[in-house]
This record gives C-alpha cells, sequence and structure tokens, in this order.
C-alpha cells in the first residue's frame, strides 16, 4: 500500500545552508531507489533551520530497504554532526488525493 513518510529535522545554529545543500546535493538519489514515486524537501518560511522531506513510496517495506542503504552509506552519519537532535520519521498511509481543477 503506498506510503508518505514524513522526516523531520532542525538545523543547528550555522548549519541550516549546510544541510539544505547536502539534501540538495543526495536527494536524486532518493528518487531511483525501487519504489520510490517521488520526494520533496521543504524549507519553513519563518524558521530556515527547520527542513521537512516528503517521500511518496510504493510500500513500507521499499522505504524500509531504503533507509536501510542510507545507513550503510553512512549517510545519517554525515547528517548527525548538523541536527539539532534526532531525524524524525513519520509513516502515513495515503487513503486519498484530492486536487484543485485546473
Amino acid at each position: 500500500m503506498e506510503i508518505k513518510v514524513i522526516l523531520t529535522l532542525r538545523a543547528k545554529a550555522g548549519e541550516a545552508e549546510s544541510l539544505k545543500a547536502w539534501f540538495s546535493a543526495n536527494l536524486a538519489d532518493t528518487k531511483v531507489q525501487n519504489g520510490c514515486i517521488s520526494v520533496e524537501a521543504l524549507e519553513h518560511e519563518e524558521d530556515p533551520s527547520k527542513v521537512v522531506i516528503i517521500g511518496t513510496w510504493e510500500t513500507r517495506g521499499q522505504w524500509e530497504a531504503y533507509i536501510r542503504w542510507r545507513e550503510r552509506r553512512g549517510d545519517f552519519a554525515v547528517l548527525a554532526p548538523m541536527l539539532e537532535g534526532e531525524p524524525h520519521f513519520e509513516c502515513f498511509q495515503v487513503l486519498g488525493e484530492w486536487k484543485a481543477a485546473i
């Protein structure tokens, strides 16, 4: 079943630009992973230290395999010094989607 994964991160003081640059350079690797439908990065309008990544995946198992791949590459160890606190992941099943007519 299709899922949306929301990752919320907060950059340490002075690390917001480095964090955003890392995602800019590395999220292209996400979209080519098995089961990834889409991925987008968002910056909070009023607090640029807060970044949210939203991924849409065909199944939770495919997303979990992707996270294991990121762990094996050492990506979380690279990100950790830039972060205030731990990354926060939430997984949601997609119930429906409603878009405005254009």
